[in-house]
C-alpha cells in the first residue's frame, strides 16, 4: 500500500509521540508491516517489542490532580520504581484489587494490560500493572522515597487528604473492635518517620491517631468514634477514586450509628424538607424538627451533647 507524503508525516508524527504499528495501521486500515516499511524508509528506529509495549512518552501526573496525588499515595505504600539504567525505570503497581489496577493503568498508560499473577507466598492471586518511564519515575522521586520502602518510606511533598486515601488504600486498615460497638482506622508501616508525617498532617486537621511500635511495626490509629468519623470524612469527602471494599466499611459503620443515635433515624417526612437551623445551629427539617445529615461532622456535633 502506497502513502502520499501527507500521510507518511501522519504516520511518522504519530509513532514519534507514542502509538505503536498495530494502532497506527487500524487508523489507516492497512497493516502494520506496512507502517513499519513507512518508517523504515524514514529512518525512523522502530522501539523493541518490550519499550513499544510499555514505554510512555508524555507524564500523567500533575500537581494538584486528584488522582495524581491518589496513586502517588498508593504508590508510596504498595508499588516500586525499578531503574536498570540511569535512562531507564519501570513502575509497577501489584493489588489484590483489580479494579484499581485498572484505574491505575488507565490513568497511566491505557494501551498496555494489566496481568493476572499468582502470588505463591500468599496462595492468592494479584494484579499486577507495569510501566516503563523515566518521565514518570523521575516526577514520582521528587515527592517521595521509593527505595528500601519497607524501612525508609518518606514523602517530600505536603500530604493532602488524596495522597492520604491512596496511602491508606495502601497500607490502611479499617476493622471493627468490642464486639462491634467501636471501629478503628490504622495505617502501618516499617518507617516511623512516614507514619508520623502523616500524624502532623491529620493533626493540622484536628485529627489525632496515636503511633504505637508492636514486633517491629508501627502503627498510627485511632478507635474513637469522634476521630473515627472525621478521619472518613476527611478521605472520602469529594472523593472519585477509592478501595471499594474499605469504604463500604467505613460507610457501614456510618449508617450503623444513624440507627444506634435515635436522633439520625429517618422517619416520614416531606419529600422536600424545608430546611432550617435548631439553637445548636444544627440542620434540621422544619416541617418535623427531624435532623437533615450533612457529613461526618453533624455526628460529631450531636456526639458531644
Amino acid at each position: 500500500m502506497k502513502f502520499s507524503k501527507e500521510k507518511e508525516n501522519s504516520i511518522i508524527h504519530d509513532y514519534l509521540n507514542g502509538e505503536n504499528t498495530v494502532q497506527i495501521a487500524k487508523k489507516w486500515n492497512t497493516y502494520n508491516t506496512s507502517i513499519r516499511r513507512v518508517l523504515l524508509r524514514n529512518n525512523i528506529l522502530i522501539r523493541s517489542n518490550v519499550i513499544a509495549r510499555t514505554n510512555v512518552p508524555v507524564c500523567p501526573f500533575k500537581d494538584g490532580d486528584e488522582y495524581s496525588e491518589y496513586f502517588l499515595g498508593l504508590l508510596l505504600t504498595d508499588g516500586c520504581i525499578s531503574r536498570r539504567t540511569a535512562n531507564s525505570a519501570t513502575i509497577t503497581l501489584s493489588l489484590i484489587d483489580e479494579e484499581i489496577v485498572n484505574e491505575f493503568q488507565n490513568f497511566i498508560c491505557p494501551s498496555n494490560k494489566v496481568c493476572k499473577v499468582l502470588n505463591k507466598k500468599y496462595n492468592v492471586y494479584m494484579y499486577s500493572s507495569s510501566t516503563r518511564s523515566k518521565l514518570i519515575a523521575d516526577w514520582l522521586d521528587n515527592k517521595g522515597n521509593f527505595y528500601n520502602k519497607s524501612y525508609e518510606c518518606d514523602i517530600y511533598t505536603p500530604i493532602t487528604s488524596h495522597i492520604l486515601r491512596g496511602i491508606f488504600d495502601g497500607d490502611g486498615y479499617c476493622t471493627k473492635r468490642n464486639n462491634g460497638s467501636t471501629f478503628c482506622y490504622g495505617i502501618c508501616g516499617k518507617s516511623r518517620i512516614f507514619l508520623e508525617k502523616i500524624q502532623k498532617y491529620l493533626e493540622t486537621k484536628n485529627i489525632y491517631f496515636k503511633l504505637y511500635d508492636r514486633k517491629k511495626l508501627y502503627y498510627l490509629e485511632s478507635s474513637k468514634t469522634v476521630e473515627v468519623l472525621k478521619f472518613y470524612n476527611l478521605i472520602y469527602n469529594e472523593a472519585h477514586i477509592y478501595l471499594k471494599r474499605k469504604y463500604d466499611k467505613g460507610h457501614l459503620f456510618w449508617e450503623t450509628l444513624r440507627e444506634k443515635f435515635s436522633k439520625f433515624k429517618e422517619g416520614v417526612a416531606s419529600p422536600n424538607p424545608e430546611p432550617s437551623r435548631n439553637s445548636y445551629h444544627y440542620l434540621i427539617n422544619k416541617n418535623n424538627g427531624q435532623f437533615i445529615m450533612e457529613g461526618a461532622e453533624t455526628i460529631m456535633r450531636l456526639l458531644s451533647l
